[in-house]
């Protein structure tokens, strides 16, 4: 260091010329570059920390020898955007992923206010009648109304000797050769000459029959006659066979009257039967 001081103070000291000057200074920078080692090495081991923060301007640095890595992203500007390019081939659909486990619900919001009232709407379609409900208890009877106008008489009724019959078993044929036979024993009635009969008699059968059954007058003396008849179908028993009938005009008289058969029946088939009913004396 004492040998630089001296070589610059002699430079400093010496009188010259400006291009004899110039000469000595280059000259005596080469002598330090070559003398001391500092000096020497200062090309080859200065760094960024060496240099002083904003002293390199883009005056010390060499065109075009900059790269895009060597500034930051915000410092560059952004070029115009280029054109869209081709759309690439849509790729193959992967396999669908498994369902993903439900949430939990979440709490219940509070309720809204009520809105308005809509219109009412068209009446729908009466539907079918439901079944009827059980019959409700008897309310209490109302006022007994006004009583009406009495109605026109009606015409008079049957009058005359009422006479019942009812008898079990039957077949009694009198007189000898009559067509029919009673069934049942018959009863007595008293006629005069402005009176008929009138009769309504029911006959049940223990067994089977076949045979025309009809309702009859006589007496001891005269024939069995029928003033009304029906045929018994066949395999009618164990049930009431029903007769009804008004005779034509009678002589007066004690009659006897009652159900008659026709002969042809078995008189067996007769002897568990029965005849309840009346006869009644009418005017003609």
């Amino acid at each position: 260091m004492a040998l630089e001081s001296r070589a610059l103070r002699a430079v400093e000291e010496t009188p010259m010329k400006p291009k004899a000057l110039s000469v000595a200074c280059v000259a005596t920078i080469g002598f330090l570059l070559a003398t001391n080692p500092v000096v020497a090495n200062a090309a080859r081991t200065i760094t960024g920390a060496d240099i002083k923060d904003g002293t390199v301007t883009s005056a010390d640095v060499k065109d075009h020898s900059l790269r895009a890595k060597d500034f930051r992203r915000s410092q560059l500007p952004t070029g115009p955007r280029g054109a869209t390019g081709a759309t690439g081939l849509t790729g193959a659909v992967g396999p669908a992923g498994s369902d993903g486990i439900d949430g939990i619900d979440g709490a219940t919001g509070p309720k809204g206010a009520d809105g308005a009232t809509g219109p009412k709407g068209a009446d729908g379609a009466t539907g079918p009648k439901g079944a009827d409900g059980a019959t409700g208890p008897a309310g209490p009877d109302g006022a007994t109304g006004p009583a009406g106008a009495d109605g026109a008489t009606g015409p008079a009724g049957p009058t005359g000797a009422v006479v019942g019959i009812d008898d079990f078993g039957g077949g009694f044929p009198y007189p000898s050769g009559s067509q029919f036979s009673w069934i049942g024993r018959p009863v007595d009635i008293d006629l005069t000459a402005a009176q008929k009969l009138v009769g309504a008699v029911g006959t049940k059968f223990a067994s089977n029959v076949d045979a025309s059954i009809g309702l009859c007058f006589g007496d001891r003396f005269t024939p069995i006659n029928q003033f009304a008849s029906q045929q018994v179908p066949p395999g009618y028993s164990e049930q009431f066979y029903f007769l009804s009938g008004v005779s034509q005009p009678m002589s007066a008289g004690l009659h006897s009257v009652g159900v008659c058969v026709n002969t042809p029946v078995i008189y067996d088939y007769l002897s568990s039967s029965r005849t309840t009913g009346y006869f009644q004396a009418v005017p003609q």
